[in-house]
């Protein structure tokens, strides 16, 4: 192996050390389906191949900080029960969200095979499958998505476009410009695969030079549209958010979410969002920013029920002068 093939190969073990860690079977003591949500054709259901875990700013409510632990735990039997529960289901189901609560590709091979497994047994019955991740799926697993086709949706949140802030904020997960890239080949593989920019954090990655870096780099990957999303903060999070901000940032978020409604997202879990007037004149900031990269900006609708997309006019004219009404009349006769 030549040197720069061994520093790549470096490299890709650093950035994406869940990928090299051993796997243990755990006990589940809940049921295999929870309702995220009530959609129009039906209940989403969450289905976690993996425990709750913490990882970093994108999973803030996990019943653990444990993020550093040597083993990725996988729920025993989840295969075989999810064939079970399947069978025998009455009712229409809208669409299954696959790892609600913790990222099921944040794992070795073997926790990406449960992943692709009980996608392809939801897909097999006709479901839709939602999935949200910021690893890097194996590509020998990654046909195998592809031939789910229409069923299966993928978003990828990026909320930086520094890999240094990122490594920070979002211990273990690749690059923002590995996961676009992973963007790419899926979708050239005929994958509906959407790039979020989420969870954003106040005064922190939501600055204008932030920005700007994401779009940009959005941009280059020929992205033209994604969804954005202020950091919802689950009741007692504050501490495990001080261990991927400063000091002075954490004092920061604190006092601007302090005003901040409390409301019950999906997955039944009361959050604190900033206030709504606030959100409201952010997001109408961002979608004006992302037009003038040609990226059209949607609010994310699952951590803003309280919001309407704002209207942000792709091309605006300003306004004709008194002067060019006059001149305008004129020539008009």
């Amino acid at each position: 192996m030549h040197q720069q093939e061994i520093f790549s190969a470096v490299k890709i073990w650093q950035a994406t050390p869940w990928l090299h860690r051993p796997t243990q079977k755990v006990r589940r003591t809940q049921p295999l389906f929870s309702q995220w949500l009530l959609g129009p054709e039906g209940p989403v259901l969450a289905l976690d191949t993996q425990p709750e875990r913490w990882h970093g700013i994108l999973h803030l409510a996990g019943k653990t900080a444990e993020c550093d632990s040597q083993a990725v735990d996988l729920y025993a039997g989840t295969l075989e029960l999810l064939h079970q529960t399947l069978k025998g289901w009455q009712g229409p189901i809208q669409a299954v969200y696959l790892g609600a609560h913790a990222d099921p590709f944040a794992g070795p091979e073997a926790a990406q095979e449960l992943a692709v497994a009980c996608a392809e047994a939801i897909a097999k019955m006709g479901i839709k499958v939602w999935i949200r991740t910021r690893a890097r799926i194996l590509s020998h697993l990654r046909p195998r998505l592809a031939a789910l086709g229409s069923l299966l949706r993928i978003t990828v949140p990026l909320c930086t476009a520094s890999t240094a802030k990122s490594r920070g904020m979002e211990p273990g997960a690749p690059s923002p410009k590995a996961r676009l890239r992973q963007v790419v080949r899926l979708r050239e593989m005929g994958l509906a695969v959407l790039p979020t920019m989420e969870p954003l954090v106040p005064g922190i990655t939501d600055t204008a030079p932030e920005i700007e870096a994401l779009l940009s780099l959005l941009r280059d990957f020929g992205i033209t549209q994604t969804t954005m999303g202020y950091l919802p903060l689950p009741e007692g999070s504050l501490d495990r958010l001080g261990t991927v901000l400063t000091g002075t940032q954490l004092v920061q978020v604190a006092e601007v979410y302090s005003n901040g409604p409390r409301v019950m997202l999906p997955g039944h879990r009361i959050q604190r969002l900033l206030p709504r007037s606030k959100r409201l004149k952010l997001y109408t900031h961002l979608s004006a920013m992302g037009s003038r990269y040609g990226i059209r900006m949607h609010v994310c609708r699952w951590s803003n029920p309280d919001l309407e997309e704002p209207q942000v006019r792709d091309d605006p004219k300003p306004r004709e002068s008194l002067a060019e009404k006059w001149r305008r009349h004129q020539s008009q006769g």
